[in-house]
């Protein structure tokens, strides 16, 4: 067999002489290494084709999820909704009083503060009470002599008043017999012309002065010794009652200097300090009870056949926290208010810690219409369109465009009168991107 052979040099730098050049860089084949060269080839062109292949169903996977709506869903769900106003008002308390001054005085001391609690009867104000102390004193003393009057006219005259009453009796007989005796003589010389008229006049005068003197000794005589009559004893009893009365008002003036509260409550204000002088009538302090608290709206011509004593309404007072406040309709106005055309209506609630203050705004929730075990819906998967009332449902990977008719809305839920069946999931987001027949990719419940 021929061979190839590389001729170069020998060891030592020495050549064969007129032997050609080497060729370098290039590489030795054989025949037999054909074969595994075409096997390479084969392998690798069928892995690039696989390859190409994986790339191609990829691509079109992809494609196919962004083509895809991301969508949110919710069920159709039975149940309880109610449509309900907002109806504005304010917190009063049950009860509030005006304490005022009586009578008019000094202070002497303010016995509460503003924001104190007070009980029925407890001191509030107390005013000097020096001068009404002596119109009592003096009240007294004038019915004890009433009383003492009375009594003694009462058991009759002692025994020595009826024995002057007797002696000027006779004293006064004596008188008169003496003046008749004397104008008996007189008027005989009167008639002989012995005296002047003058002196006739005189002795007249005389015995009528005396007759008159014996008739007041003689009744004096008589009541002594009948006892005082009935209208003497009528008229000092009434001196009696007259002196009792001014005595009453005297301690009831005295009494009047301490103001005390007449119910229990929260002092609201408080008007007067120690010193000031008060007139009759001024406004000292504000008692409020805010243990329960009335609370007054007024409800619109369409609402107040909504609203009857005795229904309990929900109450909403943000200024006092999120929570609402049960309240009973205590009273509803029959007509309405001349100036706001509006229907006054107190409601009462219960009031633990004070948190409803009177005055904060409140809302009160009126009941408009409610309906039980219907077919509810979020109220944002209602799609308005055209005209229509529309609404998605997601069915295998794919929106369904439905036609809806809805009843009663509360803001949040909507009620599903037809077009819909209970459990079928409705888009809540995304729906706006949506078209019947569209792709969805649901990404929220």
């Amino acid at each position: 067999m021929r061979r190839w052979q590389s001729r170069g040099r020998a060891p030592g730098g020495g050549g064969v002489a007129g032997a050609a050049p080497p060729h370098r860089g290039r590489p030795r084949f054989s025949v037999t290494s054909l074969p595994a060269l075409v096997l390479a080839l084969g392998l690798a062109l069928v892995s690039l084709a696989l390859s190409g292949a994986g790339c191609a169903a990829g691509r079109a996977q992809g494609e196919g999820e962004a083509g895809a709506v991301p969508v949110a869903v919710a069920d159709a769900t039975s149940g309880d909704i109610q449509v309900r106003a907002l109806v504005p008002g304010q917190v009063a308390p049950r009860s509030e009083v005006t304490v005022c001054a009586r009578v008019g005085g000094r202070v002497a001391e303010a016995a509460v503060s503003l924001g104190a609690r007070v009980e029925a009867g407890q001191l509030l104000v107390r005013l000097e009470s020096q001068d009404m102390e002596a119109q009592v004193r003096q009240a007294q003393a004038a019915l004890d002599a009433a009383r003492a009057n009375l009594a003694r006219l009462q058991k009759g005259a002692r025994p020595q008043e009826r024995e002057q009453a007797q002696a000027q009796v006779a004293q006064a007989e004596a008188a008169y017999q003496d003046a008749l005796a004397n104008f008996s003589r007189v008027e005989r010389l009167w008639a002989d012309g012995a005296v002047s008229q003058q002196q006739y006049e005189a002795s007249r005068l005389q015995l009528r002065t005396a007759e008159a003197a014996l008739t007041a000794a003689r009744e004096q005589l008589s009541l002594i010794q009948e006892g005082s009559g009935a209208e003497v004893l009528a008229a000092a009893a009434a001196q009696v009652r007259q002196a009792q009365a001014a005595l009453e008002l005297a301690q009831s003036q005295l009494a009047q200097t301490r103001v005390v509260a007449p119910s229990a409550g929260l002092v609201a204000a408080c008007n007067v300090e120690a010193g000031e002088l008060v007139s009759p009538g001024l406004p000292l302090l504000t008692l409020v009870d805010i243990d329960r608290v009335v609370i007054e709206v007024g409800l619109a011509q369409d609402l107040v056949n909504l609203v009857s004593p005795g229904q309990e309404l929900e109450v909403l007072v943000p200024a006092a926290g999120e929570a609402a406040t049960t309240a009973r309709v205590t009273a509803v106005a029959p007509a309405a208010d001349a100036r706001t055309r509006t229907f006054l209506a107190q409601l009462e609630a219960d009031n633990p810690g004070h948190r409803l203050k009177p005055g904060m705004f409140c809302q009160v929730l009126v009941v408009q219409a409610e309906h039980h075990g219907v077919l509810l819906v979020p109220q944002e998967a209602l799609v308005e369109s055209e005209g229509r009332t529309l609404v998605f449902v997601a069915e295998d990977g794919v929106a369904r465009e439905r036609r809806v008719e809805v009843g009663l809305r509360d803001g949040a839920r909507a009620e599903v009168l037809s077009g819909l069946k209970p459990g079928e999931r409705v888009v809540v987001a995304g729906q706006h991107y949506l078209h019947d027949g569209a792709r969805i990719r649901v990404t929220g419940p």
